[in-house]
């Protein structure tokens, strides 16, 4: 059943909040809470580096217990040093080693390609590494249990054949 904000609840305690990526062409955010658990699903930023687009995003921010990073682009990770940085996002962060790569040379040819604009301060190349230094990388097909408030939750990155490095997850709940 659908909110009017767009949140989805289905049955079990499962609830699904599209934050961007709802209009087609959007960066992608998700949360997705089971039970006490809230995944960040993409951390997505579009290439106007538009501070106001994330408000719910960065709201969001000190509530996530865990973040899964999808692919390796701007539309999927591109906000994912500033919520590190500047809005205290401590959650693990699982991506695949190529997405984890390639994100932060993505964000990195982001940074130097603006750089000269005086006016840039969506991010600094410090804060993209802070932030990739933390992503904790996986193989395709490598289960990892979360712990804390998802105790009982498994997630596994399988290749999504989209981007290079790209993945989509299955998650799996306590007794699933």
């Amino acid at each position: 059943m659908a909110a009017a904000d767009g949140t989805l609840m289905a049955a079990g305690g499962v609830q699904f909040t599209p934050l961007l990526g709802v209009e087609a062409g959007s960066p992608a955010a998700y949360l997705l809470c089971i039970g006490a658990c809230t995944l960040l699903l993409d951390a997505g930023w579009d290439e106007a580096f538009d501070k106001a687009g994330l408000e719910a995003l960065r709201e969001a921010a000190p509530r996530i217990d865990a973040v899964l990073l999808s692919h390796p682009d701007l539309e999927h990770l591109g906000a994912l040093p500033l919520l590190v940085a500047r809005h205290d996002l401590t959650a693990p962060i699982y991506a695949t080693l190529p997405t984890q790569r390639l994100g932060r040379i993505t964000l990195q040819d982001a940074y130097l390609s603006r750089a000269a604009d005086d006016d840039f301060d969506g991010f600094s190349l410090d804060e993209i590494n802070q932030a990739f230094d933390q992503v904790v990388p996986l193989r395709w097909r490598q289960t990892v249990h979360l712990t804390g408030k998802g105790e009982g939750i498994s997630i596994t990155p399988y290749a999504a054949g989209r981007l290079l490095g790209g993945s989509m997850w299955r998650g799996r709940g306590p007794g699933g």
